[in-house]
């Protein structure tokens, strides 16, 4: 595959979990892109080959974005679990669990912060809400994708126009 792809991505405000607000972000842009069909041809010998990239748009390949997880935050505040905590329950959670979640729910990274403990039982609780989280949120960013695309292509697609043939 020719194609390297690298997001930059610059935050304006920090209202909460800013990872897990960037995965989202990132993983909806990579879901978007949809690459050109490049052709190779060999070139004389001792010379590179010639490429030569394919304008249509129906020939585009999309990336594969079944690995590409999201990032879920968990913070513990008191007895309970809060999803994507604001700033204020950041700072007042005694610990968070940021769980990397990927569309079939395969939990592709995970990482406890904070100065506080957690059991077996609650880190398992963090994990299984960060893991229901993150399928429901790429579910979510798919349909609505899907509704962009399918939106793009009717609005692209010609007008059925009707022939009119005047004669005998």
């Amino acid at each position: 595959n020719p194609w390297r792809v690298a997001v930059d991505v610059v935050v304006l405000s920090d209202a909460g979990s800013v990872v897990e607000a960037v995965s989202k972000a990132v993983w909806a842009a990579v879901r978007a892109v949809r690459l050109p069909r490049l052709v190779f041809y060999a070139g004389d010998a001792g010379e590179s080959p010639e490429v030569e990239v394919d304008e249509d748009p129906s020939h585009c390949a999309r990336l594969n974005v079944e690995n590409l997880p999201v990032y879920v935050n968990v913070a513990k505040l008191g007895d309970r679990f809060v999803v994507d905590p604001t700033s204020e329950e950041e700072a007042c959670a005694s610990s968070d669990v940021l769980v990397a979640v990927d569309k079939s729910g395969k939990i592709r990274a995970l990482q406890k912060r904070g100065k506080a403990g957690l059991s077996v039982d609650e880190i398992m609780e963090a994990v299984g809400i960060a893991v229901t989280t993150g399928t429901e949120t790429i579910r979510r960013l798919e349909a609505t994708l899907d509704a962009e695309d399918a939106a793009r292509e009717s609005a692209e697609a010609p007008e059925e126009t009707e022939l009119l043939v005047w004669g005998s």
